[in-house]
């Protein structure tokens, strides 16, 4: 598993330190980030509970910034540790709003587009993984799919829903290419892993 980057190493040390400044620049640097991300792998969750997901991130982020010492650069990058943690908080709270509104017409909606019961329509195989699974649980799958940990991690951006194509530079340590160059570069990794994706999804399904 990808260890911290510098960057993230810096931002962690600055709030060990109790730098004034550290939690402004922690949440300029992160927090939409982590939130788009959340967003986009529970949208049915948003649909029901519009403030939730934003409530489960900002709680995120105040954890970590109280507590730093969870977190072990060495282990895991600051992005998935968020990410992880803020998919667990959610899918607790989410269970517990639930039972606060089991009357909820919707909620039973949304356990059934989650795979509670049948449908009569075959969903998108990417689709249907984002749908189901937790952050932690679609990256052990991806691990299942992929061997190099580039590949996962691109895919992890892309079943994010990430449009930045600084993001995938990083990952593919291709930042001091020409801005053409990355983007050829980049369509033809995402091309090729979304192709593995849908073909060994629709394989095991």
């Amino acid at each position: 598993m990808a260890k911290a980057t510098d960057k993230e190493r810096e931002i962690h040390q600055l709030i060990l330190s109790g730098d004034d400044l550290a939690f402004v620049k922690f949440c300029d640097e992160y927090y939409e980030r982590i939130y788009e991300k959340v967003l986009v792998f529970n949208k049915l969750i948003f649909k029901e509970n519009e403030t939730l997901i934003m409530d489960v991130v900002t709680d995120t982020f105040l954890k970590y910034f109280r507590d730093p010492n969870r977190y072990d650069p060495e282990k895991q990058t600051l992005e998935r540790f968020l990410l992880m943690d803020a998919e667990g908080d959610l899918k607790n709270e989410w269970e517990k709003w639930k039972r606060q509104n089991k009357n909820s017409v919707r909620s039973v909606e949304l356990d059934e587009k989650n795979g509670n019961s049948i449908q009569d329509e075959e969903p998108d195989p990417i689709t249907n993984l984002i749908n189901k699974e937790d952050i932690e649980l679609l990256y052990k799958k991806l691990k299942i799919l992929f061997t190099d940990e580039k590949d996962i991690e691109i895919a992890h951006l892309m079943l994010a829903g990430e449009r930045r194509s600084t993001e995938y530079a990083k990952v593919l340590e291709i930042e001091d290419w020409e801005p053409k160059e990355q983007r050829l570069e980049i369509k033809k990794q995402k091309d090729r892993i979304d192709k593995v994706i849908r073909r060994k999804l629709r394989t095991n399904e």
